[in-house]
């Protein structure tokens, strides 16, 4: 997929829509139950798709666009159990972030996605702290449905601590 992105002259008009359909496609796969994860095709299209989307938008996007590209890797390298490279990913992105700008909540998402990865790649002690740091962040937001959410996404995360 990525191949074929590269083979098209970038326009920025063109490769944000391109970006944002493929970032839904992928998102939706990103929601399929682990038998239709087993099938390789779907897990080639979902790695592919990622990093199309993250070569999209390093074309045509914002720095927030790149780190959103990122955690989009990371979420499907994590559900893939392929750590090192969720890992990568969510480290890359907090990067941007600490490099041009606040972004508490893409910060706090993205250090989940560096304790799911710690935590497969048995580093727990680790991705313990990470997970008390992205949840000290949360306590600070004033939306209750994003802190629900977040909650949501860490609570799994809080079971594997043993």
């Amino acid at each position: 997929m990525v191949a074929a992105v590269n083979q098209w002259g970038p326009t920025k008009d063109a490769d944000t829509l391109a970006a944002v359909s493929i970032n839904n496609v992928v998102s939706a796969l990103l929601e399929q139950d682990d038998e239709t994860l087993a099938h390789l095709e779907v897990r080639e299209a979902m790695t592919e798709g990622a990093s199309a989307v993250r070569e999209l938008w390093n074309r045509a996007g914002t720095w927030v666009n790149h780190e959103r590209a990122d955690y989009l890797c990371a979420l499907v390298f994590n559900r893939l159990g392929e750590f090192a490279k969720a890992l990568e990913a969510a480290e890359r992105g907090r990067l941007l972030i600490e490099t041009h700008g606040s972004e508490d909540v893409d910060h706090a998402f993205l250090m989940l996605e560096s304790v799911q990865a710690l935590f497969g790649l048995e580093r727990r002690e680790e991705g313990a702290s990470w997970l008390r740091q992205a949840a000290a962040i949360a306590e600070g937001w004033d939306d209750q449905s994003l802190k629900d959410w977040f909650a949501g996404k860490a609570k799994p995360l809080y079971g594997m601590l043993g």
